[in-house]
């Protein structure tokens, strides 16, 4: 991965996996986390009750896992992550049935990106897929 200074854009440095907790290292891709989303939306992953609690505002917008986006209970919701010179994020809106992720070899504002995708993505002029 790579991180951007106000001049250039250099190479991240190498991390040591021994340290690294929650994730620990693990890789995926977008479809990845696409097909978790859609398990998890189904209740193939956790019951939706068990879904349904995570969703609910704990600490400031933070459910369980999830950010929630304006705090509410039934508002899209998100999670980040990132190491060194990567970030990603997975959006969800329940409401609108919408399904954004962005993944980046950049360390970058990646809720910025995603908020733009889902703007986007919201937009008349885009041909939304039914399952």
């Amino acid at each position: 991965g790579y991180f951007a200074t106000q001049q250039e854009i250099v190479k991240a440095p190498s991390i040591d996996g021994s340290w690294l907790g929650g994730g620990a290292g693990m890789m995926g891709t977008a479809n990845d986390l696409y097909l978790f989303m859609q398990g998890y939306e189904k209740g193939e992953i956790i019951s939706p009750e068990m879904a349904q609690l995570m969703r609910q505002p704990t600490h400031f917008n933070y459910g369980l896992g999830w950010t929630l986006d304006g705090g509410k209970e039934n508002a899209a919701f998100y999670h980040e992550g990132g190491i060194s010179g990567f970030s990603t994020i997975l959006f969800n809106d329940p409401q609108q049935k919408l399904t954004v992720i962005a993944l980046s070899n950049i360390e970058t504002n990646i809720e910025k990106i995603a908020r733009h995708l889902v703007t986007l993505a919201s937009a008349s002029t885009f041909i939304k897929i039914n399952e």
